[in-house]
């Protein structure tokens, strides 16, 4: 508990310190004179005022877990200009010990309701993950700042209904997961523009079309697991020239795929449990897809067209 800790100040060579309480409504006034820390994980199932973090100029890697009651990061946030790292989850931190499971941590209540414009200040800014943040409806514009961005993790955010345009800003970004964003239906335009992308998991979203993808060329692993109003692809995965595994699975509506898929010869395609799909074109057909589970997809029987597999 906070209230164990005696005289914080004293500790000038700590870096990495693990706050954990329950029960205190604020942090420890001289948290903000550990001028050494550089990597803070604050577990705290009330609301603390978290403005003693800010006070952390050398701070690279803040995770916040179990916030609960905290309905939002601080205005000034963008003063930790040497941040690459920043975890917001609202589920409980776990200890290597730590036996409480994951339904009895009331996740359900996770308060961000939203992140400050001066996130887009954070230009160090490496990873950033938001996961259980129920309330959070949208993004900042102010993220297209983060110029240094490579890992984007929106995981759990039921209520997020909008991705502003300004992702398409993100030009070293590698790696994005949108996973139970249940309200996002769509991506924007600009996601095209995301040219050092290699890894994109979009897994139960309300994604119902997937803007047009053709300059992603470094783009190497897509899954789309379901996304259950996802009705199609479009035409320009055909031309993700580095694309080598796409994994479809649980997205019931789909109903076809887009005949220049076809044209990535070494394409590891793997389609489960998409009812939807009548038929493939002979193009992907060529591609010898792994199929499981898609019980309206029949081999082709045509002479002289390649069949694919199905379990």
């Amino acid at each position: 508990a906070f209230s164990n800790l005696q005289k914080l100040s004293q500790l000038q060579c700590l870096s990495k310190l693990l706050l954990d309480s329950h029960r205190e409504h604020s942090l420890p006034p001289d948290l903000g004179d550990l001028q050494a820390l550089v990597h803070l994980i604050l577990s705290c199932q009330d609301n603390p005022a978290l403005d003693p973090v800010t006070r952390l100029r050398r701070l690279q890697h803040l995770e916040i877990w179990d916030c609960s009651s905290l309905s939002s990061l601080p205005n000034d946030l963008g003063v930790l200009s040497g941040l690459t790292h920043l975890t917001v989850n609202g589920d409980r931190f776990r200890f290597p010990d730590d036996r409480i499971s994951t339904s009895a941590t009331g996740t359900s209540q996770a308060g961000i309701l939203e992140i400050p414009d001066s996130l887009g200040a954070l230009t160090k800014l490496q990873r950033l993950v938001l996961q259980h943040c129920e309330h959070l409806d949208w993004l900042p514009d102010a993220i297209g700042g983060l110029h240094e961005l490579v890992s984007l993790v929106l995981k759990d955010c039921g209520a997020l209904e909008y991705i502003p345009s300004e992702i398409g800003c993100l030009t070293t970004l590698e790696s994005v997961e949108l996973v139970y964003c249940m309200r996002l239906g769509e991506l924007p335009d600009s996601f095209s523009k995301l040219a050092a992308l290699t890894h994109i998991v979009i897994d139960r979203c309300g994604i119902q079309e997937l803007p047009e993808l053709v300059l992603l060329n470094k783009l190497e692993c897509m899954t789309l697991n379901c996304c259950r109003q996802l009705q199609s692809l479009p035409a320009s995965v055909g031309h993700l020239c580095s694309l080598k595994s796409l994994n479809i699975a649980g997205c019931s509506v789909l109903t076809s795929l887009p005949d220049e898929l076809g044209q990535l010869s070494g394409l590891r395609l793997c389609l489960k449990d998409c009812p939807g799909l009548k038929v493939l074109p002979a193009s992907v057909s060529e591609l010898h897809p792994e199929v499981v589970g898609c019980h309206g997809l029949m081999p082709c029987v045509f002479k002289d067209q390649p069949t694919f597999f199905l379990w």
